[in-house]
C-alpha cells in the first residue's frame, strides 16, 4: 500500500495530554486547507455574485461622474468570491475605492497621480485578507515579570487595490470547442500519455496569486 508523508496533519488529542497553542492552531489550519482545497478543485476561483463595479456620483456641479478632489472614485457592490487559493472573500457593505494610479513597487497603484503614459490599462482588484483583534492580557514569560497583550482572535476581511497588470491567474485561456464536444457526447478516448489528458480534466495548480480581479 502506498503511503502519503505529504498529507495534512491534525492533532490526535488523548487524555493527560499537554497541549500548546500550535496543537490547537493546527487542528484550525488542517480545517482552513481542506476548505481552502475543496474550493479550488471543486469551485473554482472568480466573483460568486455581486462586487459589481460602478462609477460614484459626486455632488460637485462641476465635476464628472466619480470624479472627487482626491481623485476618480468607484463604488464596489456586496458580493461574494472565491480567491485563486482557496479563501472566501465576502463583501457585506458596499465599498467606495478611490481610483489609484501611481505604480509602487509592490506593483499596486496606492497614490492618486496622472496616468503613466506607458500604462494602457489598470485592474480594479479584490483579495483576501486578516487582521489580528481584541487583545487581551497575556501570563508573562517567569523570568520577564512585564505585563504583556497577545490578539485573542483573527477577523477575515479583504483588500481592494489597483494593479497596473493583470495577474496571470486570471487570464482566460482558448477553449478546444472539438474537445468539449467529444466529451459532452462520451467519445473522448482514454489517454496513451499524460500529454493527451484534456485540460479540462486537469487539477488547478498551487498558486501564491491571491488576486480576483473586478473591472478594467
Amino acid at each position: 500500500m502506498a503511503k502519503d508523508s505529504t498529507g495534512l496533519l491534525r492533532p490526535h488529542y488523548f487524555d493527560r495530554q499537554q497541549l500548546s497553542a500550535a496543537d490547537l492552531n493546527e487542528a484550525q489550519t488542517y480545517l482552513l486547507e481542506r476548505l481552502r482545497r475543496c474550493n479550488r478543485f471543486f469551485h473554482g476561483c472568480g466573483v460568486v455574485c455581486g462586487l459589481e463595479v460602478l462609477p460614484v456620483p459626486t455632488n460637485d456641479a462641476g465635476g464628472s461622474a466619480g470624479e472627487t478632489n482626491d481623485g476618480p472614485r468607484v463604488m464596489v457592490t456586496p458580493g461574494y468570491a472565491l480567491s485563486p487559493q482557496g479563501d472566501e472573500i465576502f463583501v457585506a457593505v458596499g465599498q467606495t475605492v478611490p481610483i489609484s494610479l501611481v505604480q509602487s513597487e509592490a506593483d499596486k497603484c496606492l497614490e492618486v497621480g496622472p496616468v503613466p503614459e506607458e500604462v494602457q490599462h489598470f485592474y480594479l482588484a479584490i483579495r483576501h485578507a486578516e487582521e489580528k483583534v481584541q487583545p487581551v492580557p497575556a501570563l508573562p514569560e517567569r523570568c520577564k515579570p512585564v505585563e504583556i497583550w497577545e490578539y485573542s482572535r483573527i477577523r477575515a476581511g479583504f483588500e481592494i487595490a489597483c494593479l497596473n497588470s493583470l495577474p496571470p491567474t486570471c487570464q482566460r485561456s482558448a477553449l478546444n470547442c472539438e474537445t468539449l464536444s467529444e466529451l459532452l457526447r462520451g467519445q473522448h478516448m482514454p489517454p496513451e500519455a499524460i500529454e493527451d489528458i484534456p485540460a479540462l480534466f486537469a487539477c488547478p495548480p498551487e498558486t501564491t496569486e491571491p488576486w480576483v480581479v473586478l473591472a478594467r
